[in-house]
């Protein structure tokens, strides 16, 4: 199981039928899988490295030096998880972003670039200017 499955809400039955939650851990395969990634993913060997005096400056080993005795190692995980999370779901908003950006050039576009002004793309009979002979970056090039 991935860590990316592990932080989903409502992806485990358990968050769904909660009556499993008092199912012993013997007669639940899925509750041992579970506790064993949970375990595996609480250290990710952060605390290993530390001790063997390896790990080297991170989000991770600065909240288990600072912070175990105060918040628990629990919360730590899932303090750390969330970072990588906001961390790997961001990556689409900004491509996204950028290519928004691309269209807001003031060289290409003028001092105005960033203002709806759709009148800026047609001649003065009323029809398209042919600005983009190779294409358009928001829609990309080539057929579609």
């Amino acid at each position: 199981m991935t860590l990316r499955r592990l932080e989903q809400p409502g992806n485990n039955l358990v968050e769904i039928f909660l009556v499993l939650e008092y199912i012993p851990a013997y007669f639940s395969k899925w509750k041992r899988e579970l506790t064993a990634d949970f375990r595996k993913f609480s250290s990710m060997g952060v605390k290993e490295r530390m001790l063997n005096g390896e790990q080297r400056s991170s989000f991770c080993a600065t909240l288990l030096e600072n912070g175990p005795e105060k918040h628990g190692l629990s919360d730590l995980v899932w303090a750390a998880a969330t970072i990588y999370g906001a961390a790997y779901e961001t990556l689409n908003h900004m491509e996204q972003i950028l290519r928004w950006s691309i269209n807001c050039d003031p060289e290409l576009y003028g001092a105005d670039a960033e203002e709806f002004y759709p009148e800026r793309h047609l001649n003065p009979n009323g029809t398209l200017k042919d600005e983009k002979g190779d294409g358009h970056f928001t829609f990309g090039f080539g057929r579609r």
